[in-house]
């Protein structure tokens, strides 16, 4: 019985690219703890920050939809890395 030599080779996921960095992520916790919610009110303030007060660091919050984050503890989590 011959034996052939077994290579390893790495594996790399298939991620999708992502939208929001991880510094959107921390500014939308924050604006969601400073304003206790995420639907509705949220929205707007990240969306007035950037397009009235021109702050840069909003704009790809400024868009958001409310659907991808569901609770405030949603958005906590992924901020601290949970």
């Amino acid at each position: 019985m011959e034996h052939s030599e077994v290579k390893l080779s790495s594996y790399r996921r298939h991620s999708f690219p992502s939208r929001y960095t991880r510094g959107d992520i921390e500014l939308l916790a924050e604006t969601d703890e400073a304003h206790e919610t995420l639907a509705g009110r949220t929205r707007q303030i990240l969306k007035r920050q950037f397009e009235k007060f021109k702050h840069p660091e909003y704009e790809r919050l400024a868009g958001i939809r409310w659907r991808i984050f569901t609770t405030s503890a949603s958005v906590r989590a992924i901020a601290s890395g949970g």
